[in-house]
């Protein structure tokens, strides 16, 4: 027996390297060679130089990233914390191994049986395969390391009562209290596991009554106080010295904090001190205290780079005061939880939220940091979940809630919208798309052609995505077309189900808890609007996890089925082999295509190509994130065209960014403003008025001196005799008179002067360029003066026209974009290529050249970009026509009838999805199917012009179909 035992521990270990060595392996086949989009390059970035990024920071991940990227040249900087992601994941998959198999060694008196680490093996892979966790574990985001920490600390807590009675057992517990600590540098998801920890501590051992309710309440109560009385108000103390000894004791700034830090710390060792040995809980309850905080001291780094000013330095959390609003991410406002106005409510007046700064002497001044609207009682409802008044958001309250426009929502309205849209848009759907299918790889906001689930039977899938038989183009030419024939999920349901069947209530509890806190309850405590920027399956990775755990269960639980049926050894080796084909292999075959990066260099090749797109010391305006974040990745990592001052339009509203433009970095020049910076500073100049008051047409920059003045001659007056800044409505932009500027809007936000004044002061000393995708409204009228130029606009406010041999050169050499060859380009990608406006340039640059006589050089510009235009998923859109017209003008006629086929056959195939998915989704698919034979029609029409025999029959029989 002894013997058995320890042959089944040694095929446990190997096991347990076995699942980590195969999932770091798939890994690392497929992690992505360098940065990915949104906020990968913005962590790169801030990693490698220890700098200061989004609110609430991840100074930890920062700090780890940092050490295991330091050796390494700066190209591979990005690579190497994409390996970083995927040794997390893989050592993460190991300890779902590990959980798996202490699990179910309580469900059988066989200890580490094989069926036992079978089904840890399997359930542990196809956890590695699934869709959400794969993503995250090929690019560099916290994630992967934030659910790292969630796996060891269910893992800990378990090895913990598998220790007991062992009097050193709490040693374990501790080391827990550690890395939740920990855990708040990287992320703060990992705190939601504290009530499943408390819980199992509690029932193992507490003997009271109801003690599986009380260890839930005690832990939701820890939860709560850490949350709200550590995380949000923890510096509450440390603010108040730091007035004292600044303002009152005039001693240097941070005297307060050090003084708050080492009174913490103090009293906490002191506590362990006094306690000793004579009061067992009260020492425990001071121990892990001090654990918690120690592992929490990764914030100090925050502080000491944001002092550093790093060129990334977001919201400068340089003293305990703005570290405090960077870590409750005040700059991102407040959703409400409980009870809020509805979308609709009409505001009674304004409060303010107050906070401190320091001024020119180095004390600190008090200033209105928030400002938020008072609504009426009547207003305010409980559970309020439809809050937001922009305008896109009412809309997708009404379709999700089905209230009407100009209703006020009913909490009927409320639960539906919470129901239909945060739990089951936001949170089941992603669920489904781990364990059931994925419909294909598009953001979903509800409709039937995008990001929904599937469940691999058409009987199912056709009720609600329309005809299986012709697909839709956005499915076929997607890599994310999964299906999984619901096996994960039904083997995970059997898994609950055997531990109801079997009464293991603690386990049940356990799994349970940990799987709705940190899925659906995460849903109801985010509380989001309706279109969100992207997809956010990887905020719920946790439940996964969790669920991952009754998948375990349910093939254990079958096996044991199969034994009882059959207990030939033959029948466990059929069954083994078929379900690690049904589990691990079909995640594997299904996810493969689409979670592989390993040539994928987009985001990297666009940041390049909007730097080399700029001339020498120019300033560039971006937009969003996907503009943005790669530009400060390739200019802080790889130190590509550093004298380029890259200013996010979004980020000017803030005082502390435009201090910022004002400092040297490296070969970028500071940027001059003519409104003095104190203008700047919040409370000052928040807006100014625009008004049609001057007599005759100023210069823009003599406007910004105007809004300048403070005096009575530069301010209006209001009914109450209060001064309010303004600024004429319009400007002369060049000195000959050859521009005018108009502002189509009744007032200026503080960035938007700001923007102004960096073209005023600076251009034309300084090129000043937009990135394509700025939105026209942001630019001020700016928008009239821009020429394309590259995948960039040029400023231009005289009547210059830019060479078409200069673009020629330009897009030539210097636009470089490399088409994947074993990897794909998902919707981030083609959305990415679609706001650069690569394909446009293209064709007008194309168009210019061929009236030049230039169709050589047409063909190269063409051509350089026709690969894009060729990938399986590039989309249809209204630059089809023109795009294919071009492709004729410069006699790319095989290529043009090549792209005219595949577009055809991309509307014939929607025609027909339309048509047979009417039985399924109703008479709108009529009209859908009316716009596809418009569509046909004109591109009949182009065929039929350049006499393209073939395709003109081909879309014949579709002309008169209605």
């Amino acid at each position: 027996m002894e013997r058995s035992y320890l042959l089944n521990s040694w095929i446990k270990r190997i096991a347990g390297v076995f699942v980590f060595v195969i999932s770091l392996a798939i890994y690392l086949v497929t992690l992505s060679p360098t940065l990915n989009f949104w906020d990968c390059g913005e962590f790169i970035a801030c990693a490698n130089g220890l700098e200061i990024g989004h609110a609430p920071g991840a100074p930890l991940y920062l700090m780890v990233a940092r050490i295991f990227s330091l050796f390494v040249a700066s190209h591979q900087v990005a690579y190497s914390l994409n390996i970083l992601s995927a040794i997390a994941s893989s050592l993460t998959v190991w300890l779902l191994y590990a959980t798996t198999i202490i699990i179910l060694n309580k469900v059988t008196s066989r200890i580490n049986s094989y069926r036992i680490i079978f089904s840890a093996v399997v359930t542990s892979l196809a956890f590695a395969f699934t869709d959400t966790f794969w993503f995250s574990a090929v690019e560099a985001e916290v994630y992967a390391i934030s659910l790292l920490f969630t796996a060891f600390t269910i893992w800990a807590v378990l090895r913990w009562e598998n220790s007991l009675p062992d009097p050193n057992a709490h040693r374990w517990l501790l080391l827990i209290a550690f890395s939740m600590g920990l855990s708040v540098g990287v992320h703060l998801l990992n705190l939601l596991v504290i009530p499943v920890v408390v819980y199992w501590v509690f029932v193992k051992l507490m003997d009271v009554k109801y003690k599986h309710i009380w260890g839930f309440l005690v832990g939701i109560t820890l939860l709560l106080a850490i949350q709200f009385l550590i995380i949000h108000n923890g510096l509450f103390l440390a603010k108040k010295l730091e007035l004292l000894f600044v303002n009152i004791f005039h001693l240097p700034v941070h005297a307060g904090l050090i003084t708050f830090m080492a009174l913490f710390f103090g009293v906490l060792l002191c506590g362990i001190i006094l306690t000793g040995k004579k009061h067992t809980v009260l020492h425990f309850i001071f121990v892990a205290s001090f654990f918690f905080a120690l592992g929490t001291t990764s914030y100090t780094m925050v502080i000491v780079r944001a002092n550093a000013q790093t060129a990334i330095n977001l919201n400068n959390p340089s003293h305990v005061f703005s570290l405090e609003s960077f870590i409750n991410r005040k700059q991102y406002g407040e959703r409400p939880l409980i009870k809020g106005a509805w979308f609709g409510a009409k505001s009674t007046g304004i409060a303010s939220t107050f906070n401190y700064r320091l001024d020119e002497n180095g004390n600190y001044e008090r200033f209105a940091e928030d400002d938020r609207y008072v609504y009426p009682s009547g207003d305010k409802s409980f559970l309020q979940r439809m809050y937001s008044s922009q305008k896109h958001h009412i809309s997708g309250y009404h379709f999700w809630s089905g209230s009407e426009d100009g209703e006020k929502p009913t909490f009927f309205h409320q639960l539906q919208y919470l129901f239909k849209y945060q739990l089951g848009h936001m949170y089941f759907r992603y669920f489904l798309w781990n364990f059931s299918g994925r419909q294909n790889h598009y953001q979903g906001h509800g409709d039937f052609l995008n990001g929904n689930f599937t469940t691999g039977f058409k009987f199912i899938d056709q009720q609600f995505l329309g005809d299986r038989q012709y697909l839709h183009t956005k499915e076929l030419s997607s890599a994310t077309g999964n299906n999984y024939l619901m096996i994960p999920l039904l083997f995970g349901i059997a898994g609950f189900l055997f531990l109801i069947r079997k009464r293991h209530w603690p386990l049940l509890y356990l799994l349970g808890s940990l799987f709705i806190l940190t899925g659906a309850a995460i849903a109801f405590y985010l509380n989001q609007p309706p279109f969100e920027p992207r997809e956010r399956d990887y905020v719920y990775v946790g439940s996964f996890y969790a669920f991952s755990v009754f998948i375990g269960l349910g093939i254990w639980d079958l096996l044991q089925k199969l034994k009882q049926l059959s207990p030939s050894k033959l029948t466990d080796a059929i069954a083994s082999f078929a379900i690690l084909l049904a589990l691990p292999g079909l995640l594997l075959a299904n996810n493969y295509n689409d979670h592989d990066r390993s040539d994928r260099t987009l985001a990297r090749d666009l940041a390049v190509s909007y730097l080399e797109s700029c001339e020498p010391n120019a300033i560039l305006f971006t937009y969003g994130d996907n503009d943005t974040y790669p530009l400060w990745y390739i200019q802080e990592v790889e130190g590509v065209r550093k004298d380029v001052r890259v200013v996010n339009i979004g980020l000017l509203s803030a005082d502390w960014y435009i201090y910022q433009q004002t400092i040297a970095r490296d070969e970028a020049k500071p940027l001059n403003f003519t409104v003095p910076l104190k203008r700047y500073k919040k409370g000052e100049m928040d807006y100014a008025a625009v008004v049609d008051q001057q007599a005759e047409w100023m210069h823009l920059k003599e406007g910004l001196e105007f809004l300048a003045d403070t005096s009575r001659s530069g301010q209006l007056l209001t009914n109450g005799s209060n001064k309010i800044d303004f600024i004429p409505r319009s400007f002369r932009v060049a000195d000959n008179f050859s521009a005018f500027l108009s502002i189509e809007k009744n007032y200026l936000m503080k960035g938007e002067i700001a923007l102004l004044d960096i073209v005023a002061t600076n251009y034309p000393q300084r090129p000043v360029y937009f990135a394509n995708g700025t939105p026209t409204t942001s630019m001020l009228g700016f928008d009239r003066f821009i020429q394309p130029y590259g995948i960039v606009s040029k400023l231009v406010l005289d009547s210059t026209k830019i060479d078409t041999e200069e673009l020629y050169q330009l897009f030539k050499n210097k636009i470089n974009i490399s088409i994947p060859q074993r990897s794909w380009w998902d919707e981030t990608c083609m959305n990415a290529i679609g706001i650069s406006d690569l394909q446009n340039t293209g064709i007008a640059l194309a168009n210019k050249l061929i009236a030049e006589g230039e169709s050589k050089k047409a063909q190269t510009i063409l051509l350089k970009f026709l690969p894009i235009t060729s990938l399986p998923n590039f989309e249809l859109s209204t630059n089809d026509i023109r795009w294919t017209q071009t492709l004729f003008s410069a006699d790319l006629n095989k290529e043009a009838i090549a792209y005219l086929e595949k577009i055809t056959y991309s509307a014939v195939q929607n025609f027909y999805f339309y048509i047979y998915s009417q039985q399924y989704l109703g008479g709108n698919m009529l009209h859908y199917a009316k716009e596809e034979q418009d569509y046909l029609k004109e591109l009949y029409n182009l065929a039929k012009e350049h006499s393209i025999t073939e395709i003109e029959l081909a879309i014949e029989p579709y002309l008169n179909a209605f």
